[in-house]
């Protein structure tokens, strides 16, 4: 129902556009087409919408940096991020020009083109545009904000891929700080940043911090899931790892018996 009223709202757009530059016009049809599914349909759009957008690119520079993000933004979800990247790097420099270099679109659009270098193994060049989004986005927040985490986690990404183990965890310790400044314990953002910190500090052999993330996440399991729900049954897996690493075979059979008969009812996921 919901992506029925998303569509209908969506196309609703697109006809009270019909007097608007053709441009426009097309980056709307394109989200209609992307809202429904059909990402050939909305690529085809968007080249259209841009070769439009370029011709008034000294009127609307902003215009045209939407449309590339969009066109760019539906070829990295249909996993092309080959021609996503040359997208993205073109609709930088527009934005910058469009709202000025410290701005939250000129922040999204260093952060996906960081997350596309990152996607394609070019880990300096992702590294320096993840940095750079967040450095705008402290200016324009004073400070830490909700919409640094997809940069946090990206770059945390990066460093363990990378073998950088105690940068890895810093920006996971400053996105749990985040999550726990803007959402509190109870959200569901906070235990999975909870629970990636957990894992990694496992896989380092610091099982007193593992147990400590751990523990905040099955705490947000257990006070906001239901009781047979698969994800509580996959944290109590972990944490039953996690205190067998300690020694603690006791606290270990307790959790791992409580996860078996959740998983009973439901297929178990993978534990760290």
């Amino acid at each position: 129902m919901l992506i029925i009223m998303t569509i209908t709202l969506l196309a609703g757009q697109n006809g009270l556009a019909a007097n608007r530059p053709e441009s426009e016009r097309l980056r709307l049809e394109m989200t209609v087409q992307q809202a429904q599914g059909d990402l050939e349909a909305a690529a085809a759009t968007g080249v259209r919408a841009v070769a439009l957008a370029r011709r008034e690119v000294t009127e609307k520079p902003g215009n045209l940096a939407f449309t590339l993000n969009n066109l760019a933004l539906i070829h990295q979800k249909a996993g092309d991020h080959r021609h996503a990247e040359p997208l993205f790097r073109e609709a930088l420099p527009l934005w910058e020009k469009a709202y000025g270099p410290e701005d939250d679109n000129v922040a999204s659009s260093l952060g996906n083109l960081g997350g596309c270098c990152l996607a394609l193994k070019k880990t300096r060049e992702a590294e320096a545009f993840l940095r750079r989004s967040l450095e705008v986005r402290g200016k324009v927040h004073h400070g830490d904000s909700p919409e640094m985490l997809p940069c946090l986690n990206q770059l945390a990404i990066l460093y363990q891929f990378s073998g950088r183990m105690g940068l890895c965890i810093q920006e996971l310790q400053h996105a749990v700080a985040v999550c726990d400044r803007f959402f509190g314990d109870e959200h569901i953002q906070t235990a999975i940043c909870s629970d990636n910190l957990a894992g990694i500090f496992f896989r380092e052999g610091k099982l007193v911090e593992a147990e400590k993330y751990c523990a905040k996440a099955l705490k947000y399991w257990e006070n906001n899931g239901t009781p047979d729900h698969p994800l509580l049954g996959l944290q109590l897996v972990k944490m039953s790892q996690i205190k067998e690493a300690l020694g603690q075979d006791v606290a270990a059979a307790g959790f791992a018996d409580r996860a078996t008969k959740i998983f009973e009812r439901n297929k178990p996921g993978q534990a760290y």
